[in-house]
């Protein structure tokens, strides 16, 4: 997950928490909620026979923390939150109504202050697995995707299974194609999907990271992104970074110019060395939105080279003051309530 709120909070938690069945039909499941009565937050959390792991983010921050800890019997939870290994707080609390609701205090590291949260479950993820036969080889392909459990979000569900699916059958598509005899190896194809922020009825950012191997050295990282407006009248609309602007041009060489920067500083390969010294919309293509900003995603050659791995860089709307169109961020930054 890619969000770390300031004064607002989500909180989605990839969290497959039953007080009484520690095997639930699946793994991992999103809540959403408050700390305190401002901090909205979403949580990221795998529960293993008791054992809990995982992160939460502060929407408007867009940076995870990461959480460790225990789930007993009784439903009764313990989660540490950390930073670069170093405790910073904690969760505790229990699950209620068979594992819809999460309640309890969260508490900072020397214990002097504390707030009490309540979270809602609002998706579970789901795991599919095909194979597909290609020139005697075979490709086992995986595919792990948040469910939103709201009936009136089933035209979502729809427009993410087809999202995941188009992108499995091009990828095999192009695998058929480039098949020869010699093509023997074992392939692999894993998706995973993540909700970066979710506002009910209004938004939600989605970005699937796919690992891919069809043999050679290593495999590669992918990325792809959904932004979708939601509404009870019509199904999902996506949303395209050019939409987002009053001029084109102006928002181009603004974002490339901070995402330039702000890679240049992360020391990535190409852009140091000047073989990067522009961003097209193309290069730009995998984004998400969340109150924090636009997080751009980049993949492995995309900046730098293999070894350097992926890089991201987010984007304040702040920093883009101007040329966003007026109501290019509705649903997607909290408004104040009145």
């Amino acid at each position: 997950m890619f969000a770390r709120i300031a004064p607002t909070f989500f909180v989605s938690m990839i969290l497959a928490i039953c007080p009484m069945a520690r095997a639930a039909d699946f793994d991992l499941t999103y809540y959403r909620g408050e700390i305190g009565k401002s901090n909205q937050i979403l949580l990221e959390i795998m529960n293993s026979d008791g054992k809990v792991s995982g992160s939460y983010v502060y929407v408007k921050r867009q940076i995870p923390l990461e959480l460790a800890g225990t789930l007993k019997d009784d439903g009764s939870f313990s989660l540490a939150e950390t930073v670069d290994e170093k405790e910073t707080g904690r969760f505790a609390g229990n699950v209620l109504e068979d594992g819809k609701k999460l309640e309890g205090t969260w508490t900072d590291a020397d214990g002097k202050s504390s707030a009490p949260f309540s979270l809602q479950r609002f998706a579970h993820q789901k795991l599919e697995e095909t194979k597909d036969e290609i020139s005697g080889s075979t490709i086992e392909s995986s595919f792990a995707c948040p469910v939103f459990e709201d009936p009136s979000e089933a035209a979502l569900n729809e427009a993410i299974s087809s999202h995941m699916k188009k992108a499995h059958k091009a990828f095999v598509d192009e695998i058929r194609k480039a098949a020869d005899p010699s093509f023997q190896v074992e392939n692999m194809y894993d998706v995973d999907a993540d909700v970066s922020v979710y506002t009910p009825g209004e938004f939600v950012s989605l970005v699937f990271t796919t690992y891919v191997f069809t043999g050679g050295a290593h495999g590669m990282t992918q990325y792809s992104t959904l932004n979708l407006r939601l509404s009870p009248q019509g199904p999902p609309q996506p949303i395209k970074l050019t939409d987002l602007f009053t001029s084109q041009d102006t928002a181009l060489t603004k974002l490339s110019e901070i995402c330039l920067a702000d890679l240049k500083k992360q020391k990535a390969g190409f852009v140091v060395d000047g073989m990067v010294d522009s961003l097209d919309w193309e290069a730009l293509r995998h984004f998400s939105l969340s109150p924090a900003g636009i997080l751009f995603l980049f993949e492995p050659y995309a900046v730098a080279p293999y070894a350097e791995g992926t890089f991201d860089v987010v984007v304040p709307f702040d920093a883009l003051s101007g040329i966003l169109k007026p109501d290019a961020i509705q649903g997607i930054v909290p408004q104040p309530k009145q």
